[in-house]
C-alpha cells in the first residue's frame, strides 16, 4: 500500500469541510433543512472536482480515487438538482453518511494497526460511536429536526477531528518509511557531481 501527500491532502480537505459543516449545524440547528442539502451537494461536488483535478495534476493512472471523485460529482449534482426529493429521506441519507464515515475510519485504523500503530482502544470506540450514531439517524427516534441536526453535527465534528489525526499518523509513517527506503529523494537532492582538476605535484 502506498500513501502519498495527494491522499493526505484530500483527507485533510474532506475533514476540514466536515468540521465546518458540523460546527455550522451545532451553532445553527434550526431551519437548516432549506440550505443544508445544497451545502452537502456543494461539498460533494467540490470534493469530486478537486479529486479529478489533483489526479490530472499528478498524472495518476485511473483508479479508485478517480472513481470516487466521479461518484462525488454525481452525488453532488443529484443533491443540487433533486433537493426536494432528497428532503423527504434526508435523515436516512445523513445516517448512511455516518455509517460510511465510520467504516472508513475502521479501515484506516486497521491499516495503522498493521503498520504498528493505533492500538489504543479509544480510537475504535470513537469510530463505533459514529457508527452507532448513524444507526440512530436511520431509525430516527427523535422527532425534533433541531435535535437531530445537533446530533449529526456533533458526530461529524468528532469524525473530522479523529480522521485528521488518523491520516496524519498514516502520512507520517509512510513519509518516514520512504525516507528510509529512498534517502536520495529526501534531503539529499543538493548533492551533485562536480568537475575537478588534478594538480600535478
Amino acid at each position: 500500500m502506498e500513501y502519498s501527500f495527494y491522499h493526505f491532502q484530500r483527507s485533510i480537505i474532506r475533514s476540514l469541510l466536515s468540521l465546518g459543516l458540523g460546527i455550522l449545524l451545532i451553532l445553527n440547528s434550526r431551519n437548516v433543512m432549506d440550505y443544508l442539502i445544497f451545502v452537502l451537494g456543494g461539498i460533494f461536488l467540490m470534493m469530486g472536482v478537486f479529486a479529478l483535478i489533483s489526479s490530472l495534476t499528478h498524472k495518476r493512472n485511473f483508479g479508485t480515487s478517480e472513481i470516487s471523485g466521479i461518484g462525488s460529482i454525481i452525488l453532488g449534482l443529484l443533491l443540487l438538482i433533486f433537493s426536494e426529493e432528497f428532503s423527504k429521506v434526508f435523515f436516512y441519507f445523513l445516517g448512511f453518511l455516518l455509517l460510511f464515515a465510520a467504516m472508513g475510519q475502521f479501515a484506516t485504523l486497521s491499516v495503522l494497526r498493521r503498520l504498528g500503530g493505533s492500538r489504543k482502544t479509544g480510537n475504535y470506540i470513537t469510530a463505533a460511536l459514529i457508527f452507532l450514531t448513524g444507526l440512530f439517524m436511520l431509525f430516527r427516534p427523535v422527532d425534533s429536526q433541531s435535535t437531530m441536526f445537533i446530533i449529526f453535527g456533533t458526530a461529524i465534528v468528532l469524525y473530522a477531528v479523529t480522521d485528521m489525526i488518523n491520516h496524519y499518523r498514516l502520512y507520517r509513517f509512510f513519509k518516514r518509511r520512504n525516507k528510509e527506503n529512498y534517502p536520495l529523494r529526501y534531503g539529499r537532492e543538493g548533492i551533485r557531481d562536480v568537475e575537478y582538476e588534478e594538480i600535478d605535484e
